[in-house]
């Protein structure tokens, strides 16, 4: 209408140190028309231990005028792989688990991933993936699982498969959906390069 730029949204990225991927904290305003002013709308704050792992992560969403507070809490294991991811909301002074996520490895490659929700108390299965990798240490196969909770048991919904040519770049993927109660549906996708592209 006025046929000018208004300010909309804004984005800061504070980065950790002199890394050009880890991130300290990061912040998303938008303009509020009424103070004209910036108003926050996300904020995200990252801690790390000595070694650069990622310790903590605290997002702060504001819900019409109220912060939402989500937590997350990163454990290593004496390998120094991130075994256990934990998350929490936090309701003023109340703090409720929400989610947790067991990751195991082999020669620091997970090969199993388990998401646990929460219901405030307690913890229940929701999703399972596992990894194979093929002797060059490049994935395989994954395989994704829902937990069904009428057979108690987990569930394979998805299959996966990687495939590579002899100079070990990625020719083939093949993704299966299944069901239980109607026919296994398959996408393969296949690449082909030339002139090493």
């Amino acid at each position: 209408v006025t046929q000018s730029f208004q300010p909309d949204s804004k984005l800061e990225i504070f980065p950790h140190g002199d890394s050009p991927e880890l991130i300290d904290s990061l912040v998303t305003y938008l303009w509020d028309s009424t103070i004209l002013d910036w108003h926050i709308l996300l904020a995200l704050r990252s801690t790390y231990d000595a070694e650069d792992r990622l310790l903590e992560k605290t997002t702060s969403i504001d819900y019409f005028g109220d912060p939402l507070i989500f937590r997350e809490l990163y454990a290593y294991d004496a390998n120094g792989d991130n075994h256990l991811i934990e998350e929490f909301a936090i309701l003023g002074e109340d703090v409720f688990p929400s989610s947790r996520t067991e990751l195991k490895y082999v020669d620091h490659q997970p090969y199993e991933v388990t998401v646990y929700g929460s219901d405030g108390f307690s913890f229940f299965p929701q999703y399972r993936s596992n990894y194979a990798y093929t002797f060059s240490g490049v994935l395989r196969r994954n395989m994704n699982f829902e937990w069904d909770v009428a057979e108690d048991n987990w569930f394979l919904n998805q299959t996966i498969d990687y495939f590579y040519d002899p100079a070990g770049r990625l020719a083939g993927k093949e993704t299966a959906d299944l069901f239980k109660n109607a026919p296994e549906k398959r996408v393969f996708i296949s690449l082909s390069y030339m002139d090493e592209d």
